[in-house]
């Protein structure tokens, strides 16, 4: 019999029925967990795989993109989605890829998932709210040629992200 915790945790975390990218390397279920955990996450979060096109002015959503979803089975639910042709043979911005790396991108998409529920909370307003009013306010942007990588909430993500660094989220398939 199925204890009531390992069935929660399905509930919590879904990741994509194959979990194995085409680059060779997985999401780690558990690590994930104590990450949602650790950044009190309410709302279950859904993983996908997905292939990005590097857009050349910005890298924007190039590597990992987060949003809120809703569906009748689950309701209100994270969405992650994380560029599965991430291997270990390219480079990111000069950078080795490394399962570091990939995961640092995860590590600052939880972080928007948790800024998103925090924003929702303090203001009682939906968390589909969030990117609309909070992500694209005035004060969040940064100057003009910088409103992503200088915008408030990219920053605190990137600056949660480095400082977990070495704490993997990923694993290489062997």
């Amino acid at each position: 019999m199925l204890d009531d915790d390992f069935i929660f945790d399905l509930y919590r975390l879904r990741l994509p029925p194959i979990n194995e990218a085409r680059a060779g390397w997985k999401f780690d279920h558990d690590a994930i967990l104590a990450a949602m955990d650790e950044l009190q996450l309410k709302f279950p979060v859904v993983l996908r795989f997905r292939h990005y096109k590097r857009q050349q002015t910005t890298g924007w959503r190039t590597f990992g993109k987060h949003g809120m979803r809703e569906n009748y089975a689950m309701g209100i639910y994270h969405e992650i989605k994380i560029n599965d042709a991430l291997s270990w043979i390219r480079k990111i911005d000069g950078e080795d890829v490394t399962p570091g790396k990939i995961s640092w991108i995860l590590w600052h998409e939880l972080k928007h998932a948790e800024q998103t529920e925090r924003w929702a909370e303090h203001y009682d307003k939906s968390p589909f709210r969030f990117y609309y009013e909070a992500y694209h306010a005035h004060y969040a942007k940064g100057k003009w040629g910088a409103t992503y990588s200088q915008n408030i909430y990219e920053l605190d993500a990137n600056e949660f992200a480095d400082a977990k660094t070495g704490s993997l989220l990923v694993l290489k398939e062997n």
